[in-house]
C-alpha cells in the first residue's frame, strides 16, 4: 500500500477518482493540458462505460488510469468474489478501450483492510492511496 513517496525532490503526485465526469473531467483535462501536467485518474468502471470518448482523451493527453472499481461501492466488508469482479469488470473495460490493463487500484472512500489489500494484489494491483 502506498500512501506517499518520501523523497527530497520537490514533486507532487495529481491523483482524480471517482470519473469520467462529462463535465468536470474535460475541465481538469484542459487545466493539466494548460500547465503541461500529468495526472493519475482513478476511474468506475460504470462511467467509463458511458463516457468512454473522455478516457480515450485521458489517455492521448499522457495521463495514467487506475483502477475504482465498477461500481463505487463503499464497503469495507465487502467480499473477495465481489471486489475481484469490480476489479475485473473495468480492468476489461479499460483494456477494450485502452489496449491495456490497469495495475494501480484505490478503493473507494480510502477504505481498506488486510482482505481488500490481499484481494487487490492477488489482482495484480498495487493499492493507492493519499496524504494530505
Amino acid at each position: 500500500v502506498i500512501w506517499e513517496v518520501n523523497t527530497k525532490e520537490k514533486i507532487v503526485a495529481i491523483t482524480f477518482d471517482d470519473g469520467p465526469h462529462p463535465v468536470f473531467t474535460p475541465q481538469i483535462l484542459n487545466i493539466l493540458a494548460k500547465y503541461n501536467a500529468k495526472a493519475t485518474f482513478f476511474v468506475a468502471g460504470n462511467k467509463v462505460k458511458r463516457f468512454p470518448a473522455i478516457l480515450k482523451r485521458q489517455v492521448k493527453e499522457g495521463h495514467e488510469i487506475a483502477n475504482h472499481t465498477y461500481n463505487h461501492i463503499y464497503d469495507k466488508n465487502i467480499t473477495t468474489a465481489k471486489l475481484t469482479a469490480e476489479l475485473d469488470q473495468t480492468d476489461e473495460i479499460i483494456k477494450q478501450i485502452t489496449g491495456y490493463k490497469p495495475t494501480l487500484y484505490r478503493p473507494v472512500g480510502g477504505l481498506h483492510n488486510d482482505l481488500i489489500i490481499n484481494t487487490a494484489i492477488q489482482n495484480g494491483k498495487l493499492v493507492i492511496l493519499w496524504s494530505w
